[in-house]
């Protein structure tokens, strides 16, 4: 008998909320997912590209490092964040897992 009392437009607002909230859920987790997936896209892409330029004998010699990877190197991971954070207009917990994942590709290919 509880449908008796809603009106048409009580159904639209629940439709609405319900909408919203589902919605908003699903952005939220894509776009945790997707960086986390992105990440891992990036590592094996950077991994294939190692692999061509070793097959056909070209010798990659890397640009300067940026100021970030410096202060990693020296195990200033805060202030690696921060400014990794401060270049890319990321927040400060996105900086760390990236210079916490560079430090890990450092090991890892070292």
């Amino acid at each position: 008998m509880i449908f008796a009392a809603l009106d048409f437009f009580d159904y639209f607002i629940i439709a609405v909320l319900i909408a919203l909230f589902a919605g908003g859920t699903k952005i939220a987790s894509r776009r945790s997912a997707s960086s986390v997936a992105g990440g891992e896209r990036l590592r094996r892409i950077e991994e294939k590209l190692n692999l061509l330029l070793t097959h056909h004998g070209i010798d990659y010699v890397p640009g300067m490092k940026e100021q970030w990877q410096r202060l990693a190197e020296s195990n200033q991971k805060v202030s690696a964040a921060k400014e990794y954070s401060d270049i890319h207009s990321v927040t400060v917990d996105e900086a760390a897992e990236v210079v916490d994942q560079y430090l890990a590709d450092i090991r890892q290919f070292s």
